[in-house]
């Protein structure tokens, strides 16, 4: 299994049931285009798989990007993306026809300004299930007045 790199914040997710319970809360049924931000090894886009009409994987890392490639080939619903999420059409990746959904076990060095990228996205997906830090998430839902609250806080809840 491929080791997590510390250059790009990457964490994998190695608990079956945590796993079960994240993909549960995007509530995809058979129908639905869902867009996977660092799927790593593909511990969520595992469960995805087969699931869900469309599925598009965004990986940077060169080493996970081909390991999905080999993993999900022939599949015509799985569609491996080699990119930045920072920098790649987010929204342009989900069918245009209806929003779509949103899943990421979020890379910590790069939390918030992923999510800021995926509150940009046009149209935003009709459901984002995301595994963040628990100080990010205290964060997120910090009202005003608290000490962590800020841009954040607002942007989220503004579209929450």
């Amino acid at each position: 299994m491929t080791r997590a790199k510390r250059s790009l914040s990457q964490n994998f997710l190695v608990d079956h049931n945590i796993r079960r319970k994240i993909v549960a809360e995007l509530d995809a049924d058979p129908s639905d285009g869902v867009l996977e931000v660092g799927p790593g090894h593909g511990e969520l886009s595992d469960l995805l798989a087969g699931e869900v009409a469309s599925l598009v994987l965004v990986e940077k890392d060169d080493r996970l990007a081909s390991d999905l490639r080999d993993r999900f080939r022939g599949r015509d619903d799985v569609r491996v993306v080699h990119a930045d999420a920072l920098e790649v059409d987010l929204a342009g990746l989900l069918p245009a026809d209806r929003p779509g959904k949103l899943i990421s076990n979020l890379p910590y060095g790069i939390t918030t300004p992923l999510i800021f990228r995926f509150l940009s996205m046009s149209p935003l997906p009709a459901r984002m299930v995301l595994l963040v830090q628990k100080e990010v998430a205290a964060r997120i839902a910090a009202g005003e007045g608290n000490k962590v609250y800020g841009a954040l806080s607002v942007g989220v809840q503004a579209r929450a």
